[in-house]
């Protein structure tokens, strides 16, 4: 439910204001003064009550607002002091309420503070997925540990100083921070600096984006080439950024400063002012050229023609041999920009599956002359000893860039409790299409410590519930579906075997099959008997955080192997559920291993959790959300039975069977740009101990 505070210096007036709100339990009432608030849940609404001379209020606006980036604030006032409450309160995003409000009033004007739209539109949402699929193909190979800092919610204000040359993604590294680096939600302008541009001329378009609705949260200004601004604008800039904002930027929340500047300090002009570069540079972070990490040129090649073809809707191309040579040896004066722009000219150039050197088209001819092009055949076919492939079952990760996930969808889903008709998200679609078992009665929908488990959830009749019907077909299907998988590329394997045995590579091959195909299925068979071993649950306290970020550093190996970022932020406050030790462990290590198989090479997933005093069929609960960006069919399309991932994935069968049998829920959807998102949620004691929260980056 929505967290409401209501404040006022007279606790008769904050009783009223209380009353005649309909506070619920999620209200907090206290004097602006207490420092009850400093450890109170975030409020989405803030009723403040003015008296006096408006001065332990102003303060109180002073410390919470930033901090309350996404509140709705409803100041209550005397009617004779209204012109004063705007003029002092000037920068806060707020309404006013004259005393005494009648009862419907004061409801209304908190329904309509719940339901204001603040997330993103359609465009917005492709412009960010286009900035994180550029960001991963242009950095995923990149050794930046100052970008996961910039990253950091928690430095969401902190300045940063972009330096490398031309062509390098320094505007694109600054975009990505600002949509992804918590500052999502707040207004974004981009500043082209100039040599004869004045401090005035400078402010003009920062202003003209700072009155708009979104910077009332934050305001990120983005300055690109600042060290190619006059002396004397520099220093001005350095006092706005040290001391205090401009004037123009007085009705955002707060700002976030980065600036981008040349790579080639050597150059005697343009030169960053000193006192400017150290009060951006909080966070540096340098990007090398492309010539000094040529190593990363193929790759990066290859990535930009996957990303051409399916924006084209193309048949995937590949560079031939000759073609990486030559693209490896181009000196790059205009770094990653001009290699993306090479590839994107010569893929429209021609419809080869294949590219030679003759075909590149670095400027506006080939590389190679018309007449040595001439003597090349116009396309080659595969040649016939090529590497011996296991089928695609959907499960292999796109080599594609990753996309994130919007912070605010996150969170409204992390908040919404189970079928609040208030709620702020729609819940997403089950996994299955069975109807679920019964509501339990009131003594079973709050769970106690130790609570026997109600014997229809029990695991001993779990094979029963899945046995006869439409979940035995899953479930036969979905085993069918792993051991096939492995499987398939055994038998043909060994159907070429006694026409291929002479040839070693294809031998040497053969054997790498028959290893990693026979480990897959001896993985498939543990995970089944380890599941089938679970008696019906024995419930006790476990602290869920402390087993997720056990679960992940035990996965580091493969993150750091596929390249792939893992943000956390779990519940650090009451992070205990009720459940088996044992099947929650194994269910949360099945997920995370699952996710890991379908998130996109170089990609990102999400990991958070939190906890709902009412979550759950009005119980405690804690919400567990993994979202990331996949190539894979998740949920069913309608068309052809069995053939999506949520109705042929074993693993998602027995994670589904254990968080049931724990009384919990299990829900899966598939977002655009093929983002999955899970949601688990599971029973939890109604109080836990106290800690503290944070976010956390594998």
């Amino acid at each position: 439910m929505p967290t409401l505070w209501i404040v006022h210096r007279d606790a008769g007036r904050r009783a009223v204001l209380a009353r005649l709100s309909g506070a619920g339990e999620d209200t907090i009432l206290g004097d602006p003064a207490s420092r009850l608030f400093e450890g109170s849940p975030p409020a989405d609404v803030v009723i403040l009550g003015l008296a006096g001379d408006f001065e332990v209020e102003l303060e109180f606006a002073h410390r919470f607002a930033p901090r309350l980036g996404q509140a709705r604030w409803l100041l209550v006032v005397e009617g004779k002091d209204q012109a004063d409450a705007r003029r002092l309160f000037d920068t806060l995003d707020a309404e006013l309420v004259v005393f005494p409000p009648s009862a419907d009033e004061l409801r209304r004007r908190l329904r309509s503070a719940l339901t204001r739209r603040s997330v993103d539109h359609l465009s917005e949402r492709r412009a960010r997925d286009a900035v994180a699929a550029r960001f991963a193909r242009w950095f995923a190979r990149l050794d930046l540990p100052e970008v996961l800092r910039a990253l950091d919610p928690r430095l969401a204000r902190t300045p940063v100083l972009i330096r490398g040359e031309h062509g390098t993604g320094r505007t694109l590294l600054a975009l990505y921070l600002h949509a992804f680096g918590g500052t999502s939600g707040g207004a974004l302008v981009r500043v082209s600096c100039q040599p004869n541009l004045a401090a005035g001329d400078l402010l003009a378009p920062i202003g003209a984006v700072a009155h708009s609705e979104r910077s009332h949260r934050s305001l990120t200004v983005v300055l690109e080439d600042v060290d190619r601004l006059a002396p004397a604008v520099q220093r001005d800039l350095r006092g706005w950024i040290e001391l205090a904002a401009p004037p123009v930027v007085a009705h955002s929340a707060w700002v976030r400063w980065i600036g981008t500047v040349s790579g080639t300090p050597a150059e005697p002009e343009p030169v960053i002012d000193t006192g400017l570069r150290q009060a951006l540079a909080a966070i540096p972070i340098s990007l090398p050229p492309l010539r000094e990490s040529r190593e990363r040129i193929v790759a990066l090649a290859e990535d930009a023609a996957l990303a051409f073809c399916e924006a084209t809707g193309s048949r995937p191309r590949r560079f031939a041999l000759d073609a990486l040579e030559a693209l490896s040896q181009h000196p790059w004066p205009g770094n990653l920009r001009e290699l993306e722009a090479v590839v994107a000219r010569t893929l429209a150039a021609t419809s080869s599956e294949i590219i030679h050197a003759g075909g590149l088209r670095f400027d506006t001819e080939p590389l190679i002359a018309a007449a040595a092009t001439a003597q090349a055949p116009a396309e080659e076919t595969e040649p016939e000893t090529r590497p011996l492939a296991p089928p695609s079952d959907g499960l292999e990760a796109d080599a594609g860039g990753a996309e994130e996930s919007p912070e605010l969808e996150t969170w409204r889903l992390m908040e919404e409790p189970e079928g609040d008709p208030g709620s702020w998200a729609q819940e997403p679609e089950t996994l299955t299409t069975e109807p679920e078992a019964p509501e339990p009665s009131p003594a079973e929908a709050s769970p106690q410590m130790g609570r026997a488990v109600p014997q229809e959830l029990a695991f001993r009749t779990a094979p029963a519930q899945l046995v006869g019907d439409q979940a035995l077909r899953r479930f036969l299907a979905s085993i069918s579906h792993e051991l096939g998988n492995s499987a398939t590329p055994l038998r043909t394997a060994a159907m070429l075997l006694p026409e291929r045995f002479n040839d070693p590579e294809f031998r040497a091959r053969f054997g790498k099959i028959v290893q990693t195909d026979s480990r897959q299925i001896e993985e498939v068979l543990a995970r089944l008997s380890r599941f089938t071993s679970f008696g019906p649950p024995a419930r006790s306290a476990l602290d869920l955080s402390a087993i997720l970020d056990t679960l992940v550093d035990e996965q580091r190996p493969d993150l750091e192997v596929r390249q792939v970022l893992l943000l956390r932020e779990l519940e650090r406050d009451q992070p205990r559920v009720l459940g088996d030790p044992a099947q929650i462990r194994f269910s949360l290590e099945v997920l995370l291993r699952k996710a890991l198989q379908l998130v996109k090479v170089r990609g990102d997933l999400y990991l958070a959790s939190r906890f709902h005093p009412h979550g759950l069929r009005g119980a405690p609960s804690i919400r567990v959300l993994l979202r990331f960006h996949t190539a894979a069919r998740i949920l069913p399309t309608g068309s052809v039975e069995g053939a999506s991932l949520s109705e042929t994935a074993l693993d998602l069968l027995l994670i589904e069977a254990i968080v049931r049998a724990h009384g919990g829920r299990f829900t899966l959807d598939a977002g655009e740009s093929m983002e999955t998102v899970v949601l688990i949620d599971l029973p939890a004691p109604a109080s836990g101990p106290q800690g503290s929260g944070g976010i956390a980056a594998a």
